[in-house]
């Protein structure tokens, strides 16, 4: 019927009072396994994905990722999960203090 068939769905972010805090988002869901994906595990998805792509945007060039080479994988995945500690501390540190 379709060529890329896609489910769509709408997240709605709201304050406890059920007041809407942003405007809605639209959110595409794409494969074969797409309807084993609820709302939530969309928008949890989403969620961290956004959150990766932000790191990598900051990680590379403020935390010496495009520096740092290597030909071991583990090596590379060791330095990795020690930056993203490192930013976890140094972003809970200053959400902490302000």
């Amino acid at each position: 019927m379709h060529l890329h068939p896609f489910s769509l769905i709408q997240i709605l972010v709201t304050d406890e009072s059920g007041k809407q805090i942003w405007r809605p988002m639209w959110l595409s869901v794409f494969g074969q396994r797409r309807h084993q994906l609820n709302a939530e595990n969309s928008w949890q998805a989403y969620r961290q994905r956004y959150d990766l792509e932000h790191f990598l945007r900051f990680g590379f060039p403020k935390l010496l990722m495009t520096a740092f080479q290597t030909p071991e994988v583990e090596h590379e995945e060791n330095w990795v999960q020690l930056t993203l500690k490192r930013l976890r501390s140094t972003v809970g540190s200053s959400l902490l203090s302000g």
